[in-house]
């Protein structure tokens, strides 16, 4: 049972690690679609 709960606690700390990086390597839709074919108004969110 120690294990099961090992785990769970590896895999919350995964999550969380893999969204506070995710949150930093991505960029808001104006920055990463910004070519001059696909322009996004930042007004519109």
């Amino acid at each position: 049972m120690r294990m099961f709960f090992l785990a769970v606690l590896v895999m919350a700390v995964a999550g969380v690690g893999a969204a506070a990086a995710l949150n930093t390597i991505q960029k808001p839709a104006n920055q990463a679609f910004a070519t001059p074919g696909a322009r996004v108004d930042p007004g519109e969110e």
